[in-house]
């Protein structure tokens, strides 16, 4: 066999390094440096603790999962599950918390700057959050029943930020249509999950901003947004406190002090208070309101 290198066949490609991505950005916010931590650093000063939430559902509630079962000789969307017991996935609770989270702070538009309040609770982009949210147990097992939606045949999900606005779905009653072409499992109104929070070496402000976040905060409530369908009607739901537990990091022993945290109004009070200077506008405040205002026609009892 002839190995003698032709003429037409070219030779072997020069060796090019590989690409480097230049990751770093001008820093979104100028006033406040990036994040940072170490596990192995002390949290002297720190507040840690865990939140239990009640949380009751105001409209029917749908957690899509992709998997479809027959009701009637018709495919239906089935609702979240663990060991067959309808749940809440910790998931769901956070991507709703993180969206009122950024309307309710100076927020970056692409979760990753790591220097702004929901960064520094969710995470981001090699960040890790100061927050753990654990799925939502319903205190009863409640019989998830069928319901049916007259969708378009043509849906897309649009940009969740217009002109640096967030959108946000209105709360009202479902209008569920028997002959839909999309027949989903959904939990009655009513039902009652509870769900717990776990927090790590967060500020005092930053505590407040999380408990405002909730939207328990009393003079605060609003109602949140969870699941499918939301702009159906589905996934209204009310957040209460149940339980609210504090502990901070000390120097000397007992390292760990368990104490009755401050009123969750005072709280929330201490983050507007110290955004104040930052928002000449008002534009938080603002914020606030119109979540408030956008849960007003379910005709529930907020906070």
């Amino acid at each position: 066999m002839d190995r003698r290198p032709r003429p037409d066949r070219p030779g072997p490609r020069p060796v090019v390094p590989a690409a480097h991505f230049n990751l770093q950005r001008p820093d979104l916010r100028p006033d406040r440096p990036p994040l940072r931590q170490d596990l192995f650093t002390s949290r002297v000063g720190g507040l840690d603790g865990q939140l239990e939430l009640r949380l009751v559902t105001v409209t029917p509630l749908h957690i899509g999962t992709g998997l479809t079962g027959l009701e009637g000789g018709r495919a239906i969307m089935l609702t979240a599950r663990c060991h067959e017991t309808p749940v809440i996935p910790g998931t769901a609770l956070k991507g709703a918390l993180r969206m009122v989270a950024e309307a309710l702070s100076r927020s970056c538009p692409d979760q990753r700057c790591r220097a702004c309040y929901p960064c520094l609770l969710f995470g981001s982009l090699g960040y890790r959050g100061k927050v753990t949210i654990h799925p939502g147990i319903p205190e009863a097992t409640p019989a998830p029943r069928p319901l049916g939606f007259m969708l378009p045949l043509r849906s897309s999900r649009g940009p969740s930020r217009v002109d640096d606005r967030v959108r946000f779905y209105n709360h009202r009653k479902a209008q569920p249509d028997p002959k839909g072409v999309e027949l989903v499992e959904t939990l009655a109104a009513g039902t009652v999950f509870r769900a717990q929070i776990h927090y790590l070496n967060l500020p005092p402000a930053a505590l407040g901003f999380l408990l405002l976040v909730t939207g328990a905060v009393p003079g605060f409530g609003f109602l949140h947004k969870i699941g499918g369908a939301k702009g159906m009607g589905l996934g209204s739901m009310k957040v209460e406190i149940a339980q609210h537990r504090l502990r901070t990091v000390l120097r000397k022993a007992p390292a760990i002090h368990e104490q009755d945290p401050p009123p969750a109004q005072e709280l929330a009070r201490q983050y507007l208070e110290a955004e104040k200077e930052h928002d000449p506008r008002g534009v938080l405040v603002a914020s606030l309101a119109t979540l408030r205002e956008k849960s007003l026609p379910l005709e529930v009892e907020l906070p």
